[in-house]
């Protein structure tokens, strides 16, 4: 008896969720921006250093990222990084109704 693999495509999730849910569209581009969000807080607090490669689509935080290879700016400056990361207030959120 041979048994199908199964395999996990996460396009063809999203795909069929358009399909079936009226609305997920507007839903996921809030999605997709929180984990981008997530994503660019995490790079920022762990590692503040740009790619060796060219980024296509860089997030907001990624231009005051230290240039690749700087190891001494990246142990003199890690703690700097991490404290404008905790003072963030998110500018380009909208603010939340009282």
């Amino acid at each position: 008896m041979k048994r199908k693999a199964l395999h996990f495509n996460p396009t063809q999730i999203i795909e069929n969720a358009q399909y079936t849910s009226p609305g997920f569209k507007h839903k996921s581009i809030g999605v997709f921006a929180f984990v981008r969000e997530v994503g660019s807080r995490t790079e920022q607090y762990w590692c503040p250093i740009k790619h060796a490669l060219r980024v296509s689509d860089p997030h907001r935080r990624y231009y005051e990222f230290l240039e690749y290879g700087d190891a001494e700016g990246y142990r003199a400056r890690l703690e700097a990084f991490r404290t404008a990361l905790r003072q963030d207030k998110a500018p380009d959120a909208p603010l939340a109704k009282p």
